[in-house]
């Protein structure tokens, strides 16, 4: 006896489908002094669903057609990565001391999302994930010890305590309370030595 179609082992196919990425990228280098150096860029861009889609849905056993349905998300922003992002890092050092901060700020961040999921009129785009800064800074000290070079330092990740949404995947409401993800790791502190023969 064949099997019967079963909605819980299903294979898709999605047609018409189509995304377009642009931006423009810039980065800067300065060596200030011997002993001071900044790195700076930037990221602008646009990313949109550029066309809806068709999607067939077949059973996994039988290659029963069990459902067919067009896919809105034309117009849509992508999800899942900053459209805008800036960063400046600094680099300090002199006679065996160093301080490396960097910061990056992160904005227009659409939550996660399965096209093939936008199956009615709602042209709504993902929730968008609030703006945030982060600071990363790490402290040492390298010196010789006859043929080893000893590398002690301490890091500190978020140096500010931001709260900030990371990623996620967006909800029925488009909304925080209907979103499902991640908050970013508190401020923390590490220590280290680095031993090179």
């Amino acid at each position: 006896q064949a099997k019967r179609a079963n909605e819980n082992a299903e294979k898709y196919q999605i047609s018409g489908l189509n995304a377009l990425h642009v931006g423009v990228e810039a980065t800067a280098t300065q060596e200030i002094t011997r002993w001071l150096n900044l790195n700076a860029y930037a990221m602008l861009a646009s990313w949109k669903w550029k066309s809806g889609g068709h999607a067939i849905t077949y059973d996994t056993y039988s290659g029963e057609v069990l459902k067919q349905y067009a896919i809105y998300c034309d117009g849509l922003h992508v999800g899942d990565a900053p459209q805008t992002q800036l960063g400046l890092q600094v680099n300090v050092s002199a006679r065996g001391w160093y301080v490396n901060a960097d910061c990056r700020y992160n904005a227009r961040m659409y939550a996660d999302f399965e096209p093939s999921s936008r199956v009615s009129s709602d042209r709504r785009d993902a929730y968008r994930l609030p703006a945030y800064a982060i600071v990363n800074a790490t402290a040492g000290y390298k010196f010789p010890v006859r043929k080893v070079s000893l590398n002690f330092f301490a890091t500190v990740r978020n140096l500010t305590a931001n709260q900030y949404i990371e990623r996620g995947i967006d909800g029925a409401n488009h909304d925080l309370d209907t979103f499902r993800g991640y908050w970013g790791m508190p401020r923390q502190f590490s220590f280290g030595v680095e031993v090179r023969l």
